[in-house]
Parts: C-alpha cells; structure tokens; sequence
C-alpha cells in the first residue's frame, strides 16, 4: 500500500508541477501582453490627442469661412438686387422718354444714379465689415 501512495503522491507532485509550470508560462505571457497594450495605448494618446485638436481646429477654421461665405453671398445679393433697382429704373425712364437728346440726359442722370447706388453698398458693405 505503500508504494501505491508513493506513486499516487509522486503523480499528485507531477501533476502539481505541470499545473504550476503552465500557469507560471501563462502569467508571464499575460504580463509580455499587458505591457504590449500598454505601449499601444500610450502611442494611440501620443498620435491620436494632437490628431484631434487638428481635426477640431480645422473644423472651427471650416465654419469661419462658411460663415464668411455666407455673408459674402448675402452681401452680393443685396448688391445684385441694388443693381437691379437702377437697372429697372433706367429701363423705365428710357421707355418713357423717345426724344434722343432727352434719352442721351436721362442715360447720364441714371447713370450717376447707379453710380450713387453702388457707393451706397459699399458704404453699407463697409458699416457692415465695421461692426463685425
């Protein structure tokens, strides 16, 4: 009976050292693991952090010139529909007088008017930029 405790002691003892050894092997993998996530995450904050302030700058430098691009087209509608004024103006003015001298005075007039509508807008224009 004794030699029969002896080999099931021996087994246990065997059994014991491979369990131990395995799981030695296998906390020392787990730990090479841990450090290599562990150096991936501070790369990925190394890179990815002055990535994000970039992307968050260009972001903020996209909406100034939306914001830009849209006062400057509501600018250029505001002129075009000044323009459209005078034009319309003139058109009236040269369809109710026929006489060529006449025509030739109201041309000039209109013109100064056009030209005295367009200093309006860029005065406007310039007021504009001023309060901003």
């Amino acid at each position: 009976m004794n030699s029969t405790l002896d080999i099931i002691f021996l087994v246990a003892i065997i059994l014991f050292a491979l369990i131990t050894g395995a799981v030695i092997s296998l906390i020392m993998q787990l730990k090479k693991t841990v450090g290599k996530i562990e150096k991936a995450i501070d790369d990925v904050d190394t890179v990815l952090i002055p990535l994000l302030k970039k992307v968050d700058s260009s972001l903020e430098h996209v909406n100034s010139i939306s914001m830009q691009l849209d006062e400057g087209l509501n600018s250029a509608g505001q002129t075009l529909k000044s323009v459209k004024v005078v034009a319309g103006t003139i058109k009236q003015v040269v369809s109710l007088l026929s006489a060529e001298n006449i025509i030739k005075s109201v041309i000039r007039s209109s013109t100064w008017v056009g030209v005295k509508a367009g200093a309006e807008v860029l005065k406007r224009r310039w007021i504009n930029r001023g309060r901003k």
